[in-house]
């Protein structure tokens, strides 16, 4: 039975050695994914675009592949378009935040790892996104996300989140917001919500 395949795109081969050593066995051990390393964004989609890639179930990219993050966005949007139930995580660092914001915007990715994260942050959201049903309103999956939380953390509710360039306002308003398709509910800062609700709702899924 041929297995699936993690498809690791970074142009650094000690990256993908030492990514390999610590995450390989696990992905073929947990999500039956054998891991297979690309150094360009060209020929990832050669590899995806071939009768190979028909294996391939995530994707993972160095958004700082060579000359910037525009390789990895068209990567993304590649994969989007012609591969679409491919599960997409890009592979950043503090500096590119907005170019995460901007994948999330275009609903490229569907979540994002950081290089300074420890291997059990990593481990979890490779594993929540595996596992979670992609959703094609990103705003019902933030609320639904926001409510996860809260019902775990009821403390939490009154939480108070920064609008940016408006006032604060609370964990549990905002999920109404959102429900309700307000204009606050459409705007850049509910993709930064999704992704930082992301991270809270990982204790959700592992516990």
């Amino acid at each position: 039975m041929s297995r699936g395949i993690a498809l690791l795109v970074d142009d650094v081969p000690q990256y993908v050695t030492e990514f390999s050593k610590k995450f390989g066995p696990w992905l073929s051990s947990r999500h039956g994914l054998q891991l297979s390393g690309k150094e360009s964004a060209k020929e990832a989609m050669r590899f995806l675009d071939a009768k190979e890639g028909q294996r391939v179930g995530l994707v993972l990219v160095d958004i700082l592949l060579p000359i910037g993050p525009l390789p990895a966005i068209r990567l993304f949007r590649h994969v989007k378009k012609k591969h679409p139930k491919v599960k997409r995580i890009a592979i950043t660092g503090q500096a590119q935040r907005p170019t995460i914001w901007q994948m999330a915007d275009e609903q490229l990715i569907d979540g994002f790892v950081d290089k300074e994260f420890e291997d059990r942050q990593i481990r979890q959201e490779i594993s929540r996104v595996i596992q979670s049903p992609r959703r094609t309103d990103l705003g019902v999956s933030v609320a639904e996300a926001v409510r996860a939380y809260l019902r775990k953390n009821p403390a939490a509710a009154q939480k108070r989140i920064h609008r940016i360039g408006g006032k604060a306002t609370t964990l549990a308003e905002i999920a109404q917001e959102i429900e309700k398709g307000t204009e606050f509910g459409k705007t850049q800062e509910r993709r930064i919500l999704e992704l930082t609700v992301h991270h809270w709702s990982r204790a959700k899924a592992h516990n």
